[in-house]
């Protein structure tokens, strides 16, 4: 069997140029909204850290049928000020969003191989997921693979990598490096 995987577009999804780090750990999420992405998860994680006196915001970009009961769950947990719930965003502005957080996460039960995931990498974001179907052929060094889904380790592995710059940087350069591997040039050679 040959797997053909998918493609990125380097050129449009590009690391931000920064020259000083952010005070605030900005996370970010994209996809459905559904049970299967576990978002409640995140916010849990979120929450957790945010307890512990840490400086993180999360947006969540994306729709679904679990967006408003996310809504009245981010606010019923006080965590207005620090989960964002952008809703479903045109493509043309995804690559700016990218550049403006620090971290993917995800927290989902299963994935093929996920664009958001392509895309978050192609724009030097490191990734923290939880392990499922699919992480593997993606993360290696430029990301942690949480074990157990829960968001007590979730927020370890971002509290982890808060507390460590100098492994972020490496591995939001290992992040480009392997996005480099999915250009649609590529994809289409092996088509």
């Amino acid at each position: 069997i040959d797997v053909i995987p998918n493609g990125v577009e380097l050129d449009r999804f590009c690391p931000a140029d920064r020259d000083e780090e952010s005070e605030t750990l900005r996370l970010l999420t994209v996809g459905r909204l559904s049970a299967t992405k576990r978002v409640d998860m995140l916010v849990n994680a979120v929450k957790l850290l945010h307890g512990q006196g840490r400086d993180v915001r999360l947006t969540i970009v994306g729709g679904g049928q679990f967006e408003q009961q996310l809504r009245e769950s981010v606010s019923g947990k006080d965590l207005r000020d620090v989960v964002r719930i952008a809703g479903r965003v045109e493509p043309e502005k995804m690559s700016e969003i990218y550049r403006d957080n620090d971290i993917f996460i995800s927290a989902s039960v299963q994935e093929g191989m996920s664009n958001a995931m392509l895309e978050a990498m192609a724009s030097g974001l490191p990734i923290i997921t939880t392990r499922c179907e699919g992480v593997e052929e993606l993360i290696t060094d430029n990301g942690v693979i949480v074990e157990d889904a829960n968001a007590e380790d979730i927020a370890a592995a971002i509290r982890g990598l808060a507390d460590n710059p100098q492994a972020r940087k490496e591995m939001s350069a290992a992040a480009r490096s392997r996005a480099q591997t999915f250009t649609w040039d590529r994809v289409a050679q092996e088509y």
